[in-house]
């Protein structure tokens, strides 16, 4: 999995980064999805233009997510793995990752395999086990079609990869990742 810091990428550097999510209230791993827009714009063009729409538009300090995931693989530094998050009503404290995917847009296995490299990172890093879940898991169906049938199942699945794109393991079946209790 590759990881952008948001110099890396040309990001816009947050206004105001200094609220930071509560550990001991952080229980979730989010799944979000982009939504309607064009399928024809690149992975960054689509990272730059949530993060204009989150800032200019809606007035937040950064784009909503944590991080965010191309097509690609490659993992985007959104707010940080520790700030305070805008993504989900009720639940700011927990992790997010936007899949940088609109409309019925399938997830490719490097985008899969880069959601849950990172969530294995984020629990590392929490030095707990985070709930695996999607939006439309935390809200219900009757508020959000996010993250978009694909993602929705998958997730809800337990998240199985059909093979490693890991480089250093090589083309093997890998088992599914399954949910926290």
């Amino acid at each position: 999995m590759a990881y952008k810091t948001q110099q890396e990428w040309n990001g816009t550097s947050p206004e105001d980064n200094s609220q930071w999510a509560d550990k001991s209230k952080r229980k979730l791993y989010i799944v979000h999805y982009l939504g309607d827009g064009s399928t024809k714009t690149s992975e960054l063009s689509r990272l730059r233009g949530a993060q204009n729409y989150h800032r200019d538009t809606l007035g937040y300090s950064d784009i909503a997510y944590n991080d965010a995931v191309g097509q690609s693989g490659t993992v985007y530094e959104g707010r940080g793995i520790d700030a305070l998050g805008g993504h989900t009503k009720g639940h700011p404290h927990d992790y997010a990752i936007v899949a940088l995917l609109y409309d019925d847009e399938e997830p490719s296995e490097a985008m899969k395999a880069a959601i849950l490299d990172r969530y294995a990172q984020v629990n590392a890093h929490e030095g707990k086990t985070l709930k695996l879940t999607h939006h439309r898991g935390v809200l219900g169906k009757s508020y959000t079609s996010c993250p978009g049938p694909h993602l929705a199942a998958w997730i809800d699945a337990g998240a199985p990869l059909t093979k490693s794109t890991d480089p250093i393991i090589g083309d093997v079946s890998r088992g599914a990742l399954l949910p926290a209790p």
